[in-house]
């Protein structure tokens, strides 16, 4: 059952992931700024989700103290640093550029993981890579990334790396029994913390008075 739910969960992961492009632009379009469109995104999910594991799983907020700067690092950089700098991008470039330059992510993952970890680059993860790289490329040929700005490209670059420290921070947590409970709560929560401090919240009150 695990062989066939594990795909279809990612996949539809990658499928909501896709679709939160639209909901920036709309809210884009209501004069959200990038700050606040990230503020929000981590304010609202991290409240639903605190709710359901308090309703069904309060085992899941325990955590050692000594261990939350691993919570601290996947939720401030790990994910609040990625939106920002993918909303970025999608805002300077392009939804598509932001994209493929986001999943230049498995390039970071495995150097970062030989790094931490002492994995091995294997034949096949060299062939993958490979792969992500060759794809890349042809992006770029086919002009899309090639118009893109030299900040706005690294600012995009910048959200591959960060989305790739958000599974190395995963796995210092779960090197240390931490559940994928636990990592989402608190990723949720610091990724919250970290971005209210970016927000002008005059703007953000009168944009939201102003909604029809």
């Amino acid at each position: 059952m695990k062989k066939f739910v594990s795909p279809l969960l990612i996949f539809l992961a990658g499928i909501t992931w896709g679709l939160s492009c639209i909901f920036v632009r709309d809210l884009r379009n209501q004069g959200f700024d990038n700050n606040e469109i990230t503020f929000l995104r981590f304010l609202f999910a991290s409240i639903v989700i605190c709710l359901i594991y308090l309703i069904f799983d309060r085992k899941s907020f325990k955590i050692k103290l000594k261990n939350s700067w691993i919570f601290v690092c996947s939720g401030a950089i790990g994910m609040f640093l990625t939106s920002l700098c993918y909303f970025s991008t999608q805002y300077n470039a392009s939804v598509s550029v932001a994209c493929i330059l986001m999943y230049t992510s498995p390039i970071f993952v495995t150097v970062m993981a030989r790094i931490f970890f002492k994995e091995k680059i294997t034949l096949i993860k060299i062939i993958c890579l490979i792969f992500t790289f060759g794809g890349i490329l042809m992006y770029s040929l086919d002009g899309n990334v090639g118009n893109v700005s030299f900040p706005v490209f690294m600012v995009g670059l910048g959200s591959g790396l960060f989305y790739a420290s958000y599974s190395i921070f995963s796995r210092f947590a779960l090197n240390k029994g931490y559940t994928s409970e636990n990592i989402l709560i608190y990723s949720f929560i610091f990724g919250a913390i970290a971005s209210s401090f970016t927000v002008d919240y005059n703007h953000l009150f009168t944009t939201i008075s102003s909604l029809n």
